[in-house]
């Protein structure tokens, strides 16, 4: 049985993690923003930028990702599916290792929280991770202003 390739992101930019460029700013063309509004569900992404620093911390162990995105987008509406817009405006972080591993990752650990994810490799892929903190960024109901949804009796 053959491997599926894995999927290619919409918005893919590839950075050597031994050749910090700071700050790195990311912003998709035409095609790409129609690309992850159609990943993301979202009626419309009208114009996303990601603006990254990547540096190293804790003797040089782990890779801090500290970024920064913003975004004007439309949702379907929950109750009439109409688009909502919306602005994103958003910090973010995340910690990586290489010492970290699958098997030592452990989410029921006391320190959790405050463990670096496994670093797959000596590059990252920025574009990901900035679409990726741009759907946990979205509203998950999004609703026109003043529309209440009148439902059914249980």
């Amino acid at each position: 049985m053959s491997k599926k390739p894995a999927p290619v992101p919409e918005f893919s930019h590839v950075v050597d993690i031994d050749r910090l460029n700071n700050p790195i700013t990311l912003t998709p063309n035409e095609a790409e923003c129609a690309a992850i509004a159609k990943r993301l569900e979202l009626e419309s992404l009208g114009s996303f930028t990601a603006t990254i620093t990547l540096s190293r911390i804790r003797a040089g162990d782990v890779l801090r990702i500290a970024g920064h995105i913003k975004a004007e987008l439309a949702q379907p509406c929950i109750v009439t599916l109409e688009p909502v817009p919306e602005t994103i405006d958003e910090e973010f972080e995340l910690l990586m290792s290489e010492s970290v591993t699958e098997e030592s990752f452990d989410p029921d650990s006391e320190d959790f929280l405050d463990m670096p994810e496994p670093l797959p490799g000596k590059s990252i892929d920025i574009g990901e991770i900035a679409v990726q903190y741009l759907a946990l960024a979205l509203n998950p109901y999004p609703r026109k202003p003043g529309v209440e949804f009148e439902g059914y009796e249980v």
